[in-house]
């Protein structure tokens, strides 16, 4: 195929952070990025092993060791989640293209050529595809798209303009990860576009509404699923038992993307769901929650449940669901003494709010 001409060294910088990487799965994807039908040597593997011990480091370099294109660093710092070595990544990139590939997952062996294409007017500043995401023992497979309203209807690719304008369905948690997502690269380096260190969960979606504020035209790969994600239990996201530093942590996180979007002009209502029912639902699993948090988040979050009024159905909340996630934070956020009586309730009774709150979350 034809590229763009470029005076950069790679193509597409693919960053890959590592935590106590499982040398298996991490083998997998880097035999996906070798497959790739965009010639392997126009890419640029930067790999950040962060926090790891120094068998784990070992066995990624002896795995790398024969690949001038595989950039290897070390990165230790009190940082524990993927934002810090990703920015670490970001400041080294050397492609016109940057995407991001987790250590456990996989592209399609087409992935990274057909999201090259998708940069077919110098205009388009990124290029957002879909995914297949499958349980980690493979039993399980399913293709989500960009938004429900995408799906299936023969449309393959759309362009849209960036900015508080653009497709309002594609504005919510999953549509704002950083997953099957291609970046310019310059767009990147020129606005100083990273990833919140702070921001323990949908540092992403703060990460894209940033860069939807500074870039032009984004290329939607609605029907195209090439980058393959792997469901995990133990992963950040789908635990909902969490400490109680964490939930506060979560909570202030969640605070900070909705008050980019808000003062960006953004249409946030699907986001605003996302984010206060998923504090709801770690808030109602979190039955050790000390009062005086529980206080904090009813107090930070009061405004931002006082907007779910104005809340209407879209493709992705129905009336039902939106039901739920408008009635949820007002009970779980907005009535910390009576919270606190039902998780004493709960402990006493043994009620797994875990599987109940995943339940929850996983019908949006």
């Amino acid at each position: 195929m034809d590229f763009i001409d470029t005076e950069n060294e790679y193509i597409v910088s693919v960053i890959t952070p590592c935590h106590e990487a499982s040398l298996e799965l991490l083998s997998k994807a880097f035999d996906s990025l070798k497959a790739q039908s965009l010639a392997f040597e126009r890419l640029e593997w930067i790999v950040v092993v962060h926090n790891s011990s120094s068998d784990n480091l070992r066995q990624v370099e002896e795995m790398v060791a024969p690949y001038t294109n595989v950039r290897l660093y070390k990165l230790r710092n009190e940082f524990h989640a993927a934002s810090s070595p990703r920015n670490y990544a970001l400041k080294r990139i050397r492609g016109t293209y940057v995407t991001f590939l987790d250590a456990d997952d996989l592209l399609e062996s087409d992935y990274l050529e057909q999201v090259v294409k998708g940069f077919s007017d110098e205009a388009i500043d990124a290029v957002f595809a879909s995914m297949k995401k499958v349980n980690i023992d493979e039993k399980r497979k399913l293709k989500t798209g960009i938004g429900k309203k995408y799906e299936g209807n023969g449309e393959a690719l759309q362009i849209i303009d960036c900015g508080p304008d653009c497709e309002s369905d594609m504005m919510h948690g999953s549509d704002l990860a950083v997953t099957a997502k291609t970046y310019r690269s310059s767009v990147i380096l020129k606005h100083e576009i990273m990833f919140n260190e702070e921001v323990p969960i949908a540092e992403d979606v703060l990460f894209n509404l940033q860069f939807l504020s500074y870039g032009r035209k984004v290329c939607l790969l609605k029907d195209f699923a090439g980058y393959i994600y792997s469901l995990r239990d133990d992963s950040e996201i789908q635990s909902m038992n969490k400490a109680s530093s964490r939930v506060l942590l979560c909570g202030t996180g969640f605070l900070k993307v909705l008050s980019y979007g808000y003062e960006k002009g953004f249409y946030m209502d699907n986001l605003l769901l996302d984010l206060i029912g998923y504090e709801s639902a770690i808030v109602l699993a979190s039955v050790n929650l000390e009062m005086k948090h529980r206080k904090e988040l009813k107090s930070a979050f009061a405004p931002y449940i006082a907007k779910l009024v104005d809340v209407k159905p879209t493709s992705r909340y129905d009336d039902k669901l939106l039901k739920i996630l408008k009635i949820m934070p007002k009970i779980v956020l907005l009535h910390p003494y009576f919270m606190s009586f039902v998780a004493a309730m709960m402990r006493l009774l043994r009620v797994d709010t875990n599987r109940m709150t995943r339940k929850i979350n996983e019908e949006k």
